[in-house]
Protein backbone atom coordinates (compact mmCIF):
# COMPACT_ATOMS: atom_id res chain seq x y z
CA UNK A 1 0.00 0.00 0.00
CA UNK A 2 2.83 1.98 0.85
CA UNK A 3 3.15 2.07 -3.55
CA UNK A 4 0.20 2.71 -3.59
CA UNK A 5 0.49 6.38 -1.45
CA UNK A 6 3.23 7.26 -3.73
CA UNK A 7 1.13 7.35 -6.92
CA UNK A 8 -2.45 7.97 -5.70
CA UNK A 9 -3.12 11.25 -2.92
CA UNK A 10 -3.45 9.91 0.46
CA UNK A 11 -6.80 11.59 0.71
CA UNK A 12 -8.08 9.37 -2.68
CA UNK A 13 -7.97 6.35 -0.26
CA UNK A 14 -9.94 4.90 2.29
CA UNK A 15 -7.87 2.08 3.86
CA UNK A 16 -10.28 0.05 6.60
CA UNK A 17 -7.95 -2.11 8.64
CA UNK A 18 -8.91 -5.72 9.35
CA UNK A 19 -7.15 -8.75 11.05
CA UNK A 20 -7.13 -12.69 9.67
CA UNK A 21 -4.83 -15.02 11.36
CA UNK A 22 -3.05 -12.58 12.80
CA UNK A 23 -2.02 -10.93 9.42
CA UNK A 24 -3.12 -6.94 8.72
CA UNK A 25 -5.17 -6.31 5.41
CA UNK A 26 -7.05 -3.16 4.67
CA UNK A 27 -10.01 -3.24 2.57
CA UNK A 28 -9.24 -0.50 0.19
CA UNK A 29 -11.19 1.95 -1.36
CA UNK A 30 -9.86 4.38 -3.92
CA UNK A 31 -11.04 7.62 -6.12
CA UNK A 32 -8.92 7.82 -8.93
CA UNK A 33 -10.09 10.81 -11.31
CA UNK A 34 -13.84 10.06 -9.82
CA UNK A 35 -13.92 7.30 -10.65
CA UNK A 36 -14.12 4.20 -7.38
CA UNK A 37 -12.37 2.03 -7.37
CA UNK A 38 -11.98 -1.17 -4.65
CA UNK A 39 -9.62 -3.56 -3.35
CA UNK A 40 -7.52 -5.44 -1.04
CA UNK A 41 -3.95 -4.84 0.63
CA UNK A 42 -1.89 -7.02 2.71
CA UNK A 43 1.42 -6.13 2.40
CA UNK A 44 2.39 -8.44 -0.20
CA UNK A 45 -0.57 -7.93 -2.49
CA UNK A 46 -2.75 -4.59 -3.69
CA UNK A 47 -5.66 -5.41 -5.78
CA UNK A 48 -7.78 -2.74 -7.27
CA UNK A 49 -11.39 -3.00 -9.16
CA UNK A 50 -14.54 -1.68 -10.44
CA UNK A 51 -16.58 -4.28 -8.44
CA UNK A 52 -19.53 -4.24 -11.39
CA UNK A 53 -17.20 -6.03 -13.23
CA UNK A 54 -18.38 -3.81 -16.13
CA UNK A 55 -15.89 -1.24 -17.39
CA UNK A 56 -16.52 1.93 -19.11
CA UNK A 57 -13.90 3.88 -20.99
CA UNK A 58 -13.62 6.23 -18.53
CA UNK A 59 -12.89 3.90 -15.79
CA UNK A 60 -10.32 1.94 -18.09
CA UNK A 61 -8.58 5.32 -18.42
CA UNK A 62 -8.31 6.35 -15.22
CA UNK A 63 -7.07 2.68 -14.01
CA UNK A 64 -4.61 2.56 -16.65
CA UNK A 65 -3.29 6.35 -15.94
CA UNK A 66 -2.43 4.68 -12.16
CA UNK A 67 -0.99 1.54 -13.43
CA UNK A 68 1.81 3.39 -15.27
CA UNK A 69 2.67 5.27 -12.76
CA UNK A 70 2.86 2.49 -10.50
CA UNK A 71 5.15 0.46 -12.60
CA UNK A 72 8.92 1.04 -11.94
CA UNK A 73 11.47 -0.73 -14.48
CA UNK A 74 13.42 -2.87 -14.27
CA UNK A 75 11.78 -4.01 -11.12
CA UNK A 76 8.24 -4.12 -12.27
CA UNK A 77 6.64 -6.77 -9.89
CA UNK A 78 2.71 -5.50 -11.14
CA UNK A 79 -0.05 -7.41 -12.37
CA UNK A 80 -3.30 -6.77 -12.71
CA UNK A 81 -6.44 -8.28 -12.81
CA UNK A 82 -9.46 -7.92 -14.36
CA UNK A 83 -12.66 -9.88 -13.24
CA UNK A 84 -14.75 -9.48 -16.08
CA UNK A 85 -18.61 -10.07 -16.11
CA UNK A 86 -17.59 -12.87 -18.52
CA UNK A 87 -18.62 -16.64 -17.96
CA UNK A 88 -15.78 -19.73 -18.65
CA UNK A 89 -17.84 -21.95 -21.96
CA UNK A 90 -16.01 -22.32 -25.60
CA UNK A 91 -17.38 -19.57 -27.16
CA UNK A 92 -16.70 -17.42 -24.70
CA UNK A 93 -12.69 -18.66 -24.40
CA UNK A 94 -12.75 -18.82 -28.08
CA UNK A 95 -14.00 -15.18 -28.28
CA UNK A 96 -11.26 -14.35 -25.88
CA UNK A 97 -8.17 -15.64 -27.83
CA UNK A 98 -9.31 -14.15 -31.12
CA UNK A 99 -9.28 -10.89 -29.46
CA UNK A 100 -5.98 -11.78 -27.50
CA UNK A 101 -4.20 -12.58 -30.72
CA UNK A 102 -5.63 -9.50 -32.39
CA UNK A 103 -4.66 -7.28 -29.79
CA UNK A 104 -1.10 -9.13 -29.55
CA UNK A 105 -2.04 -9.55 -25.98
CA UNK A 106 -0.52 -12.29 -23.53
CA UNK A 107 -2.41 -12.86 -20.48
CA UNK A 108 -3.00 -15.33 -17.83
CA UNK A 109 -6.25 -16.75 -18.12
CA UNK A 110 -8.37 -17.86 -15.29
CA UNK A 111 -11.43 -18.64 -13.35
CA UNK A 112 -12.92 -15.63 -10.79
CA UNK A 113 -14.97 -17.34 -8.52
CA UNK A 114 -17.34 -20.31 -8.07
CA UNK A 115 -19.59 -18.81 -10.76
CA UNK A 116 -17.11 -19.40 -13.23
CA UNK A 117 -16.19 -15.36 -14.03
CA UNK A 118 -12.95 -15.14 -15.98
CA UNK A 119 -10.40 -13.12 -14.97
CA UNK A 120 -7.58 -11.97 -16.93
CA UNK A 121 -4.06 -11.32 -15.28
CA UNK A 122 -1.89 -9.15 -17.04
CA UNK A 123 2.01 -8.51 -16.04
CA UNK A 124 3.62 -6.77 -18.66
CA UNK A 125 3.07 -3.23 -18.55
CA UNK A 126 3.70 -3.19 -22.47
CA UNK A 127 -0.05 -4.50 -22.76
CA UNK A 128 -2.07 -2.50 -20.36
CA UNK A 129 -0.15 1.20 -20.91
CA UNK A 130 -1.51 1.27 -24.17
CA UNK A 131 -4.73 2.76 -26.03
CA UNK A 132 -5.55 -0.86 -27.80
CA UNK A 133 -5.55 -2.06 -24.20
CA UNK A 134 -8.40 -0.25 -23.84
CA UNK A 135 -10.26 -1.04 -26.72
CA UNK A 136 -9.55 -5.02 -26.20
CA UNK A 137 -11.19 -4.76 -22.93
CA UNK A 138 -14.68 -2.51 -24.30
CA UNK A 139 -14.53 -5.03 -27.34
CA UNK A 140 -14.58 -8.38 -24.99
CA UNK A 141 -17.15 -6.50 -23.01
CA UNK A 142 -19.40 -6.23 -26.43
CA UNK A 143 -18.44 -9.77 -27.57
CA UNK A 144 -19.03 -11.68 -25.03
CA UNK A 145 -21.89 -9.58 -23.88
CA UNK A 146 -23.56 -10.36 -27.38
CA UNK A 147 -22.58 -13.94 -27.04
CA UNK A 148 -24.40 -14.05 -23.50
CA UNK A 149 -27.78 -12.32 -25.20
CA UNK A 150 -27.54 -15.07 -27.91
CA UNK A 151 -27.65 -17.99 -25.18
CA UNK A 152 -31.19 -16.26 -23.60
Amino acid sequence: MKKLYKFVPKNCVKATPYTIANVLGYDLEVNIDGIIFTGKDDNSYTGINCSNRNYTEEELISFQKILVKCYTYPFGGLEISFGLNIFTNDKTEKTIRTLLDKYKIEPLLGSLDSEGHIELKISNVKYFATQSFIEFILELQTLTHLLDEKKR
